[in-house]
């Protein structure tokens, strides 16, 4: 008789630990999930070379960025909806519509502000060349899924603020995409 009682709690733990794991492993969509994964590797998100890429160019802020033929630009606001963005726009998001929305799940954006932002100290700075200028290259140490460049544009028309996904199944995408980036003098 002593061997069922003490069997019996044992049994109720397993019984609640079988049922956690199964919650678990059920919300984090590794068992009864009907959709594959929303997210795809860069390898079957690049099906063209660059030279076949769309190219975006901006006539004010004097840059050029190319990106698939898949993928849309569009300006960094609520109100934009899905246009495309216009040659002069001070922000832009390059992103591909069949998998994500712009803002959230982006894979570059860039804005061009009046003054250099700040950055608390969870951010190092290296310095690079990125589209034939000097540039500052900002990596977060508490949050990856970004990094930050910076670029003084000529002419005193302020600083490009470039967000590039550094997520594992968009870092090679971006960083192509951000190797066309390309500026002009504007003269």
């Amino acid at each position: 008789m002593n061997t069922k009682r003490g069997f019996t709690p044992i049994l109720i733990l397993a019984i609640f630990g079988l049922i956690a794991v199964v919650g678990y492993l059920a919300i984090k969509g590794y068992i009864f999930s009907t959709s594959p994964p929303a997210s795809i590797t860069p390898s079957t998100q690049i099906q063209n070379s660059i030279t076949e890429w769309q190219t975006y160019t901006n006539t004010e802020y004097y840059y050029s960025i190319k990106y698939p033929p898949t993928f849309r630009t569009q300006v960094i606001s609520s109100e934009s909806g899905t246009t495309e963005a216009p040659p002069n726009a001070r922000s832009l998001y390059i992103y591909n519509p069949d998998i994500e929305e712009p803002y959230v799940n982006r894979h570059i954006s860039l804005e061009v502000l009046g003054l250099p932002p700040t950055y608390g100290s969870e951010w190092t700075s290296t310095q690079i060349s990125l589209g034939d200028k000097d540039a500052t290259k900002l990596v977060n140490s508490k949050s990856g899924n970004f990094d930050i460049y910076l670029v003084h544009l000529d002419n005193n028309l302020g600083v490009v603020e470039i967000y590039v996904s550094n997520m594992e199944d968009k870092r090679t995408v971006s960083n192509q995409i951000l190797s066309t980036l390309r500026f002009d003098s504007g003269q």
